[in-house]
């Protein structure tokens, strides 16, 4: 067995114990859950078939300050931020942030992938981790605020190859860091009583 699926069943057990037994919402978690992580272990493979530029590597320690002037110049939307559980962030307030951070990411790659096709799996996943959120969100009872005004698609400021490159290198780095945030957000509403 591989590391990483020793890695999910863990999580999976985690959670499974974190939340009352017979709960449907441990299903709902534990679904969101096993995408989340396969997205996550996905993205150094996708990294590697579209971002082929020398400099871009997927090192998580690797962001030079190039990169954030990029982010900048092509007007590429920081992820909502997800924060701890307290009284001015409940569990609903997290739960739409996750919806909101997946639906941005989804439109982003999905825009991407009309180029690179090596990233249309990626956008069916997302589009998969979102219903499935926008299914938690209906059991929860959660509303969720209307959508963003959007800055347009993406492409609209790719103009090369390099640029489309800088821009899925920075879309599969915040990917991962809001990826590895919900995973660390669904454990929190896991061990919460839902």
């Amino acid at each position: 067995m591989s590391t990483s699926t020793v890695t999910l069943l863990l999580l999976m057990m985690a959670l499974a114990h974190a939340v009352p037994l017979g709960s449907s919402r441990t299903s709902d978690l534990t679904r969101i859950l096993v995408l989340v992580q396969k997205i996550l272990q996905s993205l150094d493979q996708i990294h590697g078939k579209t971002v082929t530029s020398p400099g871009l590597t997927f090192d998580p320690s690797s962001h030079t300050p190039e990169l954030h002037l990029m982010m900048s110049q092509l007007q590429m939307p920081p992820t909502p931020v997800l924060k701890p559980i307290s009284p001015s962030f409940t569990q609903e307030d997290c739960v739409r942030r996750m919806w909101e951070g997946l639906e941005q990411q989804q439109r982003i790659v999905g825009d991407l992938s009309s180029r690179l096709s090596a990233l249309s799996d990626l956008h069916a996943d997302l589009r998969d981790l979102q219903a499935q959120m926008t299914a938690m969100m209906l059991a929860m009872g959660v509303v969720n605020s209307p959508p963003a005004q959007s800055e347009g698609s993406i492409l609209t400021r790719l103009h090369g190859d390099y640029e489309t490159q800088v821009a899925t290198h920075l879309t599969l780095k915040t990917l991962r860091a809001f990826c590895q945030d919900l995973r660390r957000s669904l454990r929190m509403l896991g061990s919460q009583t839902l």
